[in-house]
């Protein structure tokens, strides 16, 4: 029995490679099977949710940039929403840390 090729191996691994992982490929913030379209409309809601009340009431502008900016990394490089929201703690924890001995 001969030994695959490395054209054949190479190939197969950028087929692979290509492909997204089911997990990642359609999920949309909060677990939502979301396609680029919805997302793009979800993304344009919260943009102009967000100007319209970041210069009245920056907590409640707030509401609406967290989702956009968390719609917009999923638009651009999917990721599972389980480490999506760990990596969203994370940071918001390391965020709250910075600033406590100033209070």
């Amino acid at each position: 029995m001969a030994a695959p090729t490395a054209s054949a191996a190479s190939s197969a691994a950028r087929s692979a490679s290509s492909e997204p992982s089911s997990a990642c490929s359609s999920r949309g913030p909060c677990g939502l099977r979301a396609a680029p379209l919805a997302l793009i409309l979800i993304i344009a809601v919260m943009q102009l949710g967000a100007e319209l009340f970041i210069g009245r009431n920056y907590t409640v502008a707030l509401l609406f940039i967290t989702p956009l900016a968390l719609c917009m990394v999923q638009l651009g490089h999917p990721l599972p929403v389980a480490q999506l929201m760990a990596d969203r703690a994370i940071e918001t924890v390391l965020g709250v840390a910075s600033r406590w001995p100033s209070r």
